[in-house]
């Protein structure tokens, strides 16, 4: 819904070669706490989960969830 509603405010987005409103593209990493999770794999991760949220085509959100080995 916050994609939406920021799309939906149409505001111009004069150098834009993609989109002629503002738009935006949301990773989201849910972590579960465990052994072997560091915070330099957190980071990694939820900057790779935006990256597929702008390379599958922008203006969209992508989730992806990491839980520790058992």
């Amino acid at each position: 819904s916050i994609r939406d509603a920021i799309e939906k405010m149409g505001i111009e987005h004069k150098w834009s070669g993609v989109a002629d409103v503002v738009t935006v593209s949301i990773g989201l990493l849910s972590v579960t706490p465990g052994v072997g999770i560091t915070e330099d794999i957190i980071y990694k991760l939820a900057d790779d989960t935006l990256y597929m949220a702008k390379n599958g085509g922008r203006n969209r959100v992508v989730q992806q969830e990491l839980q520790p080995k058992v």
